[in-house]
């Protein structure tokens, strides 16, 4: 059982710190979808500094089950911090010669030929995932009037516009793969990059952490900021 989200206040702002658990928010969410599933195995295709490989790894652990990491192959030398966590948490790395294109064609066919095997999608833009993300969201003892994500698929914001249909929503956009539903959108510039404001605590550098700045000269006091991992 993991432990419940913790929220901490950081320069007047209310902030999820879900870097505080290994794996966490992706973490956290899946274990419990995972749950639902028959699946012996999950299969992802992910990048080398992205979060969504340790969540699988760590949250098929502690179902008891199995994962597969499919990523463009990489010298082990080269192999980031994540990477090198979710083969500790027992995942079974593949990388695959070319991009990552060519990782998400060779977990599509892995997956296809092992019926115990389940392909999760992308960003986990799956009903389920946004569902579960949502009930979480329901039950933490605030009810913010402004919440600020970093949005890749889309599907942190959606989920918390779920969970509160009431408050403003701001995502700011790392990558434009999805939906961000009725969210204030916020742009990366170069000169904004250039400029920016590192939050005080662990954030990821390509995600999480680009909200920071946005969030230091447009969000109002008490918004509540989800940092999905550190």
């Amino acid at each position: 059982m993991l432990p419940p989200p913790v929220i901490v206040e950081h320069d007047g702002f209310r902030v999820v710190r879900d870097d505080l658990i290994p794996g966490g928010t992706k973490r956290r969410v899946l274990t419990e979808v995972f749950k639902q599933k028959a699946a012996a195995e999950f299969v992802y295709p992910s990048i080398p500094d992205g979060y969504g490989a340790i969540g699988v790894a760590l949250a098929a652990k502690d179902n008891g089950k199995s994962a597969r990491l499919f990523y463009a192959e990489l010298p082990h030398a080269q192999w980031t911090d994540l990477m090198k966590q979710a083969e500790a948490a027992g995942a079974t790395m593949v990388m695959v010669p070319g991009t990552h294109d060519d990782a998400i064609k060779a977990a599509a066919e892995y997956a296809g030929k092992h019926p115990t095997s389940l392909l999760l999608p992308l960003g986990f833009a799956m009903p389920e995932y946004e569902q579960e993300l949502a009930n979480i969201a329901r039950s933490l003892p605030v009810t913010p009037e402004q919440v600020w994500v970093a949005s890749g698929t889309g599907t942190l914001t959606r989920a918390f516009q779920q969970a509160w249909p009431d408050a403003e929503h701001h995502a700011v956009v790392v990558k434009d793969k999805g939906s961000t539903g009725n969210a204030v959108r916020h742009y990366l510039t170069a000169e904004f990059e250039q400029a920016a404001v590192k939050p005080p605590f662990p954030s990821s550098d390509t995600f999480d952490a680009k909200v920071w700045g946005f969030m230091k000269r447009e969000a109002k006091p008490g918004a509540l900021f989800w940092n999905v991992g550190g």
